[in-house]
């Protein structure tokens, strides 16, 4: 992580303002924190906006399965992570999911109302702006 993180630095300092984090499963990630042990993809994002001048990150791809509540708070409380949520799927039959590997399963609508919901909701627009 500390390599990332000097990285980003020096691209800050070079004017930089956007990073994309990429990844064959990108929110697998777990890194060694310089002083704390393992650091998750939702810490390094969260060490990544508190460097000075960094105003946007991104990332991709995500797994379904790496795919939890400390991610989806990550998109909420990280006014530096952008609003787009990349997560591929594949099948919506809990079926199928199962015959491929057991520990996938489809999300239900009341799984999705509860990100939308609770992770992902817009902030209410502030109100008209006057001249």
């Amino acid at each position: 992580a500390s390599k990332i993180l000097q990285e980003i630095g020096v691209l800050a300092q070079a004017g930089v303002r956007e990073v994309s984090l990429l990844g064959q499963n990108v929110n697998a990630y777990h890194g060694e924190a310089a002083h704390s042990g393992a650091l998750t993809l939702e810490a390094l994002m969260e060490e990544i906006a508190s460097i000075n001048g960094i105003e946007r990150i991104r990332y991709m791809t995500s797994h379904p399965r790496d795919t939890d509540d400390e991610l989806l708070r990550a998109h909420r409380d990280n006014a530096a992570l952008m609003p787009y949520f990349h997560l591929p799927v594949q099948s919506g039959s809990t079926r199928v999911l199962d015959a491929i590997r057991g520990a996938l399963r489809a999300l239900s609508t009341e799984d999705m109302d509860r990100i939308l919901a609770e992770y992902l909701t817009p902030p209410s627009p502030p109100g008209p702006r006057t001249p």
